[in-house]
């Protein structure tokens, strides 16, 4: 029920104060704000079928919001990231040394599928947010990591608004389906990729 309530706020803004909201909002969640950016960009769809909203504006304004949110992560931990890490502020939690390996393995397995990686994380929520901070971190070519951001959030964004406009009358139970198996399917890779690593360590080790 909190979420039901606290998405019909965001929803209440975003009618309100129209792109300007769509723009805080998709740029928080890009950036890592517990923002549910799908289920709203939906609902852009589905209003921009009412023709409340302009469809090709809003996804121009959710692009760039979620270009620039990206990049915020990117630049943040390219620029502090090393920094950071070389003072061992994360060496005082034990749990965090015990994954260090891991992360390791991690950004080398980004290092090694630059384009993919990004481009596919753009469609999974959290799983992006990840993504942004370890090429940061990497760090991945600027340029690699704008062209392959732009094409993610292009091609997630659309599909998200297309799927609210066409499907307007019930957008709400399809929001629910997708933000539940993008939950699973965001978990899943998570498993996956530490999964890998941790076989990969174990392999290095023996």
């Amino acid at each position: 029920m909190d979420f039901l309530l606290f998405f019909s706020s965001l929803l209440s803004y975003l009618i309100l104060y129209k792109y300007v909201a769509l723009f805080i909002l998709v740029f928080l969640g890009a950036v890592g704000f517990p923002i549910p950016s799908g289920t709203l960009l939906m609902a852009v769809g589905a209003f921009a079928s009412q023709s409340y909203f302009d469809l090709p504006i809003s996804l121009a304004v959710a692009i760039f919001a979620n270009i620039l949110g990206d990049l915020f992560d990117y630049f943040l931990l390219r620029k502090f990231g090393q920094s950071i890490l070389k003072k061992n502020y994360h060496k005082r939690f034990s749990f965090i040394v015990k994954l260090e390996k891991y992360v390791k393995s991690l950004e080398n397995y980004i290092a090694k599928r630059q384009g993919l990686t990004i481009l596919f994380s753009r469609f999974f929520g959290s799983a992006s947010t990840i993504i942004n901070f370890l090429s940061g971190l990497i760090p991945v070519p600027l340029k690699t990591f704008i062209f392959y951001d732009a094409l993610g959030n292009f091609l997630s964004i659309t599909l998200m608004m297309l799927l609210g406009f066409f499907i307007s009358a019930s957008w709400q139970q399809l929001a629910g389906i997708i933000g539940t198996a993008s939950a699973i399917i965001s978990g899943l890779i998570l498993l996956t990729l530490a999964i890998t690593i941790f076989l990969k360590t174990k392999k290095a080790r023996k």
